[in-house]
């Protein structure tokens, strides 16, 4: 079983780029001297580099109203391999399940003595 960490490291310049000055000296600590893999980090900064810019152009393509939709800071997963994983919203139907809302509310008014 695998156990997710999160670290969050705020940093305060004037021109906002201290986090993405420091980026290449924490990918080395993180996926060099720790040995930690791509895949299994993110770093993410207040400004998006050209390329997450470029990641979050291709996934727009996946977009559909409604279904699936990306935020302007969604995270992004890139390892070794050709292609990233991008944080999406995804919308799950209830309708037909144990979760379904129209059926509980339908249930509690038989239930209940409304006379």
């Amino acid at each position: 079983m695998s156990t997710t960490s999160m670290v969050w490291v705020t940093f305060s310049d004037e021109d906002g780029t201290a986090a993405e000055r420091l980026r290449p000296e924490l990918e080395a600590v993180l996926f060099e001297k720790w040995g930690i893999e791509r895949k299994h980090a993110t770093i993410l900064t207040d400004k998006r580099s050209e390329r997450d810019q470029q990641i979050l152009g291709l996934a727009d393509k996946y977009a559909r109203e409604g279904e699936i939709e990306f935020d302007e800071d969604a995270r992004i997963s890139e390892g070794d391999d050709n292609g990233a994983y991008v944080q999406a919203w995804v919308w799950v139907e209830f309708g037909g399940t144990p979760l379904d809302k129209d059926n509980e509310s339908e249930e509690s008014d038989e239930d209940g003595d409304d006379d």
